[in-house]
């Protein structure tokens, strides 16, 4: 509470590193991927987004989502990221995947592991996911909140604007992206309808982008730490 004191009063609520915190560590590899996902009410997954050395992939699915159509996602997700994996250390290098806060990115993952495995009749998948997440799924807001002190949220709203970030939509969010949704099944195709799923799609790609301008941020920013905070410093 008083090293969150010091960031607020003393750097004007600019990040330090926490004490016994020399550097802050962000995993390092040849191929770095950023993924992102959205979710409907119910918390059935209709897309992933995947940001890759600058290039946008997407997997979704812009109408109501059954346990079948989240099977096509997952899979398509999956197969995608199955085989650049592959390819990456098939070439000897090493690779990492990247999101914030990986508590909504592992359920998502298990969910529509979950899904195909009873389709399928095995558990391949499931066992894939865990194996995944464990080897080379990593979390930035997890980086985060071990290194810096923000004197409060450490949300990606909240950490991607201190990188130079903002997200093209004025009001931005997990749960107004969800209300998107909704709204955009009840329409009848049209206007409306398209520019809700535009919105929703350039959502998600900011998520992404953020993330990644965060992971760039945390390597090249000088932080002060917070013991060193003065009250002449602000």
């Amino acid at each position: 509470a008083i090293d969150d004191a010091r960031v607020i009063a003393w750097a004007d609520g600019w990040p330090a590193r926490r004490r016994g915190v020399d550097k802050i560590v962000v995993p390092e590899f040849d191929v770095e991927i950023d993924i992102d996902m959205e979710s409907a009410f119910d918390g059935a997954v209709y897309l992933w987004g995947a940001l890759d050395d600058g290039n946008l992939e997407k997997f979704g699915h812009f109408d109501p989502v059954d346990p079948a159509a989240e099977v096509v996602i997952f899979l398509g997700f999956f197969q995608w990221l199955n085989d650049l994996i592959g390819t990456v250390e098939d070439d000897g290098m090493s690779i990492g995947v990247f999101c914030w806060n990986q508590t909504a990115e592992v359920g998502a993952l298990r969910r529509g592991a979950r899904l195909a495995d009873e389709l399928m009749g095995s558990n391949a998948y499931s066992r894939w996911v865990e194996e995944f997440c464990s080897t080379y799924l990593v979390d930035l807001m997890k980086v985060v909140k071990d290194s810096l002190v923000t004197g409060g949220s450490v949300g990606l709203k909240t950490i991607a604007p201190l990188a130079g970030f903002e997200w093209a939509d004025d009001d931005p969010g997990g749960v107004n992206s969800q209300v998107w949704f909704h709204e955009m099944c009840t329409l009848p195709a049209g206007p409306e309808r398209d520019a809700l799923r535009g919105r929703i799609i350039r959502y998600n790609q900011d998520d992404l982008v953020a993330t990644y301008t965060v992971r760039r941020w945390l390597r090249t920013e000088d932080f002060p730490s917070v013991a060193d905070l003065q009250p002449w410093e602000s």
